[in-house]
């Protein structure tokens, strides 16, 4: 895949997080912790998992285009992203708390890479 194919990727995936994640999963709200599961709560739940997948994977479409420093912090960021990811399924045993924690760090940990990802181009492509 070209530098073209690959913009045009990671764009998409960025896209599908923020429609699926934030705004689908925005209007239709999930239910309280005790109560049965509603078609709101069921709709959040695959929207806002498509789009936390679409960043998921975000790294591993742009690490093609990387050059070295970007390499390792997309393969820090993969890394970690996965295990917030997981520490956040486990959320839903009862054991296991605080899903609010593991879901932010999650999203800090992706922010912080594409912000760095677009100051790394407005460096390079406003030469």
């Amino acid at each position: 895949m070209g530098s073209r194919g690959i913009s045009i990727a990671g764009a998409s995936l960025i896209a599908i997080f923020g429609i699926g994640a934030g705004v689908v999963s925005g209007l239709y709200p999930a239910d309280p912790k005790g109560h049965e599961e509603s078609t709101s709560c069921k709709i959040h739940g695959i929207f806002g998992g498509l789009g936390y997948l679409a960043l998921l994977i975000l790294p591993s479409v742009l690490v093609t285009a990387m050059v070295n420093w970007m390499l390792i912090i997309s393969i820090i960021t993969q890394i970690a992203g996965i295990i917030f990811f997981f520490l956040f399924l486990r959320t839903k045993k009862p054991k296991f708390k605080r899903s609010g924690l593991w879901q932010r760090l999650f999203l800090f940990n992706y922010y912080c890479y594409i912000v760095i990802i677009a100051i790394m181009l407005l460096i390079y492509h406003t030469k």
